[in-house]
């Protein structure tokens, strides 16, 4: 064999070998499965944000604030945009609006404490120790929609909560 002849082999050689061994790696990477191979897949990044502890209630003037613990479990960033609900008493009359005190950024494995601030027509004492007469609390239900932000997109959830509180919280013990 003439030096020409080894050379023409050699390239054919590695031409076949970067053609096939790129092949050959796909099907062992997806178990020989042809199918797998030229379908697309996709996984979507895990999405778990969940509330942690109550870390209280503060009053200001017609204002409540209540502080809540935020945990993201998740693998993206969430963003909390704006809160747009209402606070009911158990027979269904409007007692105060709900919303955000701030913008809320939560990175993947962090814990943020947010605010949401009830907002009340009267002082928060006056609409309140109505319905805590002869009541140690007062149980409440919050309706509304929540706006998050996730990878560069608005999504709005439905919320609906329960919420009690008491005098207690409130620091109203002695007051009713």
């Amino acid at each position: 064999m003439n030096k020409t002849s080894i050379v023409k082999t050699t390239i054919l050689l590695l031409s076949l070998a970067t053609i096939l061994l790129p092949i050959a790696l796909a099907f062992n990477q997806y178990g020989q499965n042809i199918h797998k191979l030229f379908i697309p897949s996709y996984e979507p990044p895990k999405i778990d944000l969940s509330p942690g502890r109550f870390l209280g209630f503060r009053i200001e003037d017609r204002d409540l604030y209540a502080d809540l613990e935020f945990i993201n479990k998740g693998e993206v960033k969430v963003v909390f945009e704006s809160l747009n609900a209402m606070v009911y008493t158990t027979k269904g009359s409007s007692l105060a609006s709900v919303s955000l005190s701030r913008r809320v950024s939560l990175e993947p494995g962090a814990v943020e404490n947010v605010t949401f601030k009830l907002t009340f027509n009267t002082t928060v004492e006056d609409a309140l120790v109505p319905l805590l007469v002869d009541e140690s609390g007062v149980e409440l239900e919050v309706n509304g929609t929540l706006t998050l932000s996730i990878l560069g997109s608005k999504v709005i959830v439905p919320v609906s909560f329960p919420l009690t509180i008491s005098r207690f919280d409130l620091g109203l013990a002695g007051y009713i």
